[in-house]
């Protein structure tokens, strides 16, 4: 009576076999995977980076001084700037990176304390972008902080 071993080519045979399995499904998954862009228009934006780059590179001082934060007793996201902006125009943008029809903008309205809350009912529990960008005597602004949602 004979037994057959495992052997090593047994277990390469079984090795190349899970590896195809492993292509094969990641394959599938990418073929239904859905191919919105993150950006509407990128070949714009691109156009504009530059700016974008210098607005960022401008606004670095008031990043640790902003806070975002959202209050799920008053379903509110409260934005606190700091006190030394003199905003005379500006937007707040809720980017969801995973969905963009979830997208809100929102008109930049500080109150005497430099806050201003937003909306959170119909917001999707995750990760949120919120964009803020101002204009002061002519230039732009921008700090950008990640919230997440429960």
């Amino acid at each position: 009576m004979t037994t057959k071993h495992f052997n090593w080519g047994y277990g390469l045979a079984i090795g190349l076999g899970l590896f195809m399995l492993l292509i094969t499904a990641m394959g599938i998954r990418m073929m239904l995977a859905s191919e919105k862009l993150v950006e509407e228009r990128p070949y714009e934006r691109g156009l504009h980076y530059q700016a974008e780059i210098e607005t960022q590179v401008r606004s670095k001082p008031f990043i640790p001084l902003t806070n975002v934060e959202y209050q799920p007793q008053r379903k509110l996201i409260r934005i606190a700037l700091p006190t030394a902006i003199q905003a005379e125009q500006g937007e707040i943008l809720l980017y969801r990176p995973s969905d963009g029809k979830q997208d809100r903008r929102y008109p930049l309205k500080l109150n005497s304390d430099k806050t201003t809350e937003l909306p959170a009912t119909g917001l999707a529990s995750g990760r949120w972008q919120v964009k803020i960008s101002w204009m002061t005597q002519g230039t732009t602004y921008q700090v950008e902080k990640t919230l997440y949602l429960p």
